[in-house]
Order: C-alpha cells, then structure tokens, then sequence
C-alpha cells in the first residue's frame, strides 16, 4: 500500500460538508481540513453524546436532522462522521438517500479498556488518539483535559461513557455497511490505535464497493493531525464518478 500523497485541490463544484465529530471530538475539529476548501460550506453541529435522553446511535441521529436540513434546504450534503460520529453518519444515511459518506477513523468496536482517573490515565489516552503529537496545541490539549475530568470525575460521567459504549455496541453497524457501501469512502490513519487499520481492510475485503484511503504516519485524530489530506480527499467525494478502489 503507498503513502496518500496531498496534492493541489481543484474542485468543480459548491458542495456542502456535515462534520459530525466523536466523542471526544469537537465541531471546530474540521476547521483546519476546511480552510484548505474555502469555496465550500461547512456545517459543524455539536453532537449531544452527553445527554440522557440519547439512548441510541439513531437517536443521537435523529436530533440533528431539522439543524442539517435547516442549513442546506433542498440540497444533497457530504457527510463527514469522524471517530463515533461515523456511526451517526451511517443513521443518517436513510435519511439523505443520496447523500455520500466519507468515514474518518470511524468507530468500529467498541473497546474496554479501564476508565483511569489519573493524570497519567489521560495522558495515555491521548496516546491512544495521537500519533502525531505536534498536531495537539497547548489549548486543544487542555480542552481534552477538561473533557476527561468531566468524563471520569464522577459516577454519572462513568455511567454515561458505559451507556455510550452499549449503544455503540448495539449499532447495527455491519448491515449498514453493507447496504450503503457504494456511497462510503473510509479515511484510515496507518498508526490509529483506536480504530484500527486492520478492521477497515478486512471491512474492505468483504465489502469491495467501499473506498479506501489510507495516511501514513498518522493516528485516530485525522482532522487535528493530517488536516490537508483529509482536504484533498474531501475535494475527491465532490466530483468522483469512479467505483476504483484507492490505497
């Protein structure tokens, strides 16, 4: 497999992109990948993993639709689910029929690795999420700090990242690939420890309609570490008629 190389992006057309960021993610994750597409829109909502009444992938779908329709009246978007937010974008998938789906670093299984509540627990969690270090700014890491008190600095927080994994878990993730994977492109970190490139090239092998790409020297947080491949990738949903496969 060879390195994705990032090239000059010449798109054709206006298109609208929905960035619908994990978990641990924010809206403003995609800033830099859309600075590199300037004539382009961007509609960034903030997913509401946190709140109780989300009790599925679908629900948390489902509030977001009147924002997206809202935004881009009568138009076709480009969604653009990273990390957890891939799963909404699959639920979202009936709902805008022709719509394309590029997946970045997309949750696949659902992990158990121990909640630490220690700094040196957060500490390797972004080693679980950065490959790339250099990309994780001073105020970006203390954003990630603050997050991951208010994950695990009370049960309520510990109670509701578990629910968060059952839902995940109990995401029909597999049928939906199946059904939509002509309108899937997968975007892959080589080094992503969380979603990793084993299960999108085994996904890959038994769904050959899905497009694959694939960055080097680069972890689970694509938008923050490598924000112009991930430009010129997006710049390709905007005018691809090809079904070929790209590694």
């Amino acid at each position: 497999m060879s390195p994705l190389l990032c090239a000059t992006i010449t798109p054709y057309k206006i298109m609208t992109f929905v960035f619908l960021h994990g978990l641990a993610g924010d809206p403003d994750d995609i800033f830099h990948a859309s600075a590199h597409l300037p004539s382009h829109r961007f509609i960034a909502p903030r997913i509401p993993y946190f709140e109780d009444e989300m009790a599925s992938v679908t629900d948390l779908a489902d509030v977001l639709i009147p924002e997206i329709r809202r935004s881009n009246p009568g138009k076709t978007p480009i969604l653009v689910g990273n990390s957890l937010g891939g799963m909404v974008a699959l639920a979202l998938a009936d709902t805008f029929p022709q719509a394309h789906l590029t997946l970045v670093g997309t949750h696949m299984v659902t992990t158990s690795r121990p909640v630490h509540r220690t700094g040196g627990g957060f500490d390797r969690e972004l080693g679980f999420i950065f490959h790339n270090r250099s990309a994780l700014t001073e105020t970006r890491k203390a954003r990630y700090r603050k997050k991951w008190m208010d994950f695990t600095s009370s049960r309520k927080g510990i109670r509701r990242l578990r629910t968060i994994k059952a839902l995940a878990s109990a995401f029909d993730i597999a049928s939906r690939f199946e059904r939509f994977q002509h309108r899937i492109t997968l975007v892959c970190g080589r080094n992503d420890q969380i979603s990793s490139l084993h299960q999108f090239t085994e996904l890959h092998r038994h769904h050959r309609g899905l497009r694959i790409h694939i960055i080097e020297e680069c972890g689970h947080a694509i938008p923050l570490e490598h924000p112009a491949c991930l430009a010129r990738i997006l710049a390709g949903q905007i005018h691809t008629d090809s079904t070929s496969n790209e590694f």
